[in-house]
């Protein structure tokens, strides 16, 4: 197990209102809710599975993006008067 320091900052009020509404409706103590929050945001970028699912995640909209412009042609042709 690490070990525990105690830290001391200021943060906004409003923040420090969502911590607590967070903390509340989680069942943590708001120093367990701000710990778990700051660890989940530096394991998201540090996971592997998280940079796979975004490159997943490019590729599925960049299929989207294709697939649109595709029915925007097949509407635009549909659009043009036949002689």
């Amino acid at each position: 197990m690490s070990e525990i320091v105690q830290v001391n900052f200021r943060m906004p009020k409003d923040l420090k209102d969502k911590l607590e509404q967070a903390a509340q409706q989680s069942g943590r103590s708001i120093t367990s809710e701000l710990v778990t929050r700051l660890e989940q945001s530096f394991s998201d970028f540090d996971d592997a599975s998280f940079q796979l699912r975004l490159r997943e995640a490019i590729e599925h909209q960049k299929k989207m993006d294709a697939t649109l412009a595709e029915i925007m042609q097949e509407i635009q042709a549909l659009k043009k008067p036949t002689a």
